[in-house]
């Protein structure tokens, strides 16, 4: 028996015993709400033994008893389902592969004070079908823990609050730091938050590391990699609309400057964003960000740019929503020179901001997008998106959505012209719980593609299904 075929066994020894730990926490759960309902169903009517000594709880001691649960322990996870296909994978021709991933989750959200709060999360994520070995990280994770944190904050959500432990960072639109949440395995930090937060401001400050996904071993953060940042909120000071300054502060070891020397890397970005409702129906976002500092000795030196405005029909039945949106971020121009041009994208949620096959990132990019959302009815939206990519930069790569280069040409590319991609996907909510969604996508190649790569053009499509408990 082959490593791959250990691995696979392993899997499916570690997902059965998720499954039974699933179980073992549940059934008290469930019979504490089956006893409670069977409680309310018998206490409006008398006991049939008129010597019975044990005495069913009346209504109002059964609502009291559910209360008290609610308020103190919640449960809950998620059951999602998504097949994905690529054709011309790599913009090379006969490339194709075809898989299903999947994911379960479940928590426990306890709640034992006004004050302290204590959640929990395991997860589970497969693939199944995906071509080649072993399935990478982003795919792949069996049963480990996702979220373990206190909280320290007032249940009415207002004022000062600790957050210590493994969690989610969500920013702004998440352009920079997000929970990548479509990714199979999504993304947490071990990290130590301290927040303000009223009506008027809200107020983070934190230090953390980045959770690193390994398969069949426990995951822990990277060493040598760390983030810290100070984040303000204003959803008050501009009419319809919210303003965010933001400072953020990468520090890294063991990096390589453009001479491959090793050392440490600093980079802090500043930035700012802006998002709101305008009249007449028009609704705008922008955000600006600058980097500064160094990388092995190098100089760095980066900046991006989003902006966005939208216009809504809001008296027509499909509600149409027309987009149009301009993303840039710097690349390097000259890779012997000593300074370090590309922007730093950070930890970033990118599906769907350029483009659904996730083969862009905001990385050396000028981005146009032409965009139409409709909504039928409240639960079903649909989107037709047209992108447009040029390189900021001919002598700098093309980095896809997690950041990692695609193609480069060191000498210069003849042209900057990416290529184009149009996208098609929608969503609907069958009830509250239970979604279904799908999409696909198509990629022409440019000529930079065509120089760089096969040429080939490629195709990106999925379907998915999600319950909510």
């Amino acid at each position: 028996m082959g490593r791959r075929e250990r691995m696979k066994d392993h899997s499916r020894i570690a997902a059965s015993l998720f499954w039974a730990m699933v179980v073992v926490v549940a059934m008290p759960l469930l019979t504490l709400h089956v006893y409670a309902q069977e409680a309310t169903e018998h206490s409006s009517s008398p006991p049939t033994e008129p010597h019975n000594h044990t005495r069913s709880l009346s209504h109002q001691e059964t609502k009291q008893l559910n209360q008290a649960t609610e308020e103190w322990l919640s449960v809950g996870g998620e059951i999602r389902l998504r097949w994905e296909g690529r054709r011309h994978a790599g913009f090379r021709s006969g490339n194709d592969d075809g898989y299903l991933l999947t994911r379960f989750r479940f928590h426990l959200d306890v709640h034992p004070g006004e004050w302290f709060r204590v959640y929990v999360e395991g997860q589970d994520a497969q693939a199944l079908g995906l071509a080649g070995g072993p399935d990478p990280p982003v795919f792949q994770d069996t049963f480990d823990l996702r979220q373990a944190y206190i909280d320290l904050f007032h249940r009415q959500k207002r004022g000062l609050g600790l957050r210590l432990g493994r969690q989610e960072l969500i920013f702004g639109e998440e352009r920079l730091i997000g929970a990548f949440n479509w990714g199979n395995t999504a993304r947490t930090f071990d990290a130590v938050r301290v927040y303000y937060d009223t009506k008027a401001i809200r107020l983070d400050a934190f230090a953390a590391a980045v959770v690193r996904i390994q398969d069949e071993r426990f995951n822990r953060t990277a060493k040598g990699d760390n983030l810290y940042g100070v984040y303000a909120a204003f959803p008050r000071w501009i009419p319809r609309g919210r303003w965010e300054v933001y400072t953020l502060w990468r520090a890294q070891s063991q990096t390589v400057n453009e001479r491959g020397e090793r050392g440490d890397a600093d980079r802090v970005t500043f930035g700012t964003r802006l998002v709101g409702k305008l009249p007449h129906n028009f609704d705008y976002g922008v955000e600006l960000a600058g980097q500064a500092g160094d990388v092995a000795g190098d100089r760095a030196r980066a900046w991006a740019a989003h902006l966005q405005l939208g216009y809504t029909l809001a008296r027509v039945r499909l509600k149409p929503r027309f987009l149009a949106e301009y993303n840039f971020a710097s690349g390097d121009d000259d890779p012997n020179d000593g300074k370090v041009g590309t922007f730093d994208q950070l930890f970033p949620t990118n599906h769907n901001k350029y483009g659904i096959a996730d083969l862009v990132g905001w990385r050396n990019i000028h981005n146009l997008r032409l965009g139409l959302s409709l909504k039928p009815v409240d639960r079903v939206g649909l989107n037709v998106d047209v992108h447009s990519f040029w390189l900021a930069s001919r002598r700098d790569a093309l980095y896809n959505a997690p950041g990692r280069p695609v193609a480069r040409i060191l000498d210069g590319a003849v042209s900057r012209h990416v290529g184009e991609e149009i996208d098609l996907y929608g969503s609907i909510k069958l009830t509250p719980y239970f979604s279904l969604g799908a999409g696909a996508a198509h990629v022409f190649a440019g000529r930079f593609l065509k120089q760089a790569t096969p040429g080939e053009n490629t195709s990106f499509a999925y379907a998915m299904a999600s319950y909510h408990f």
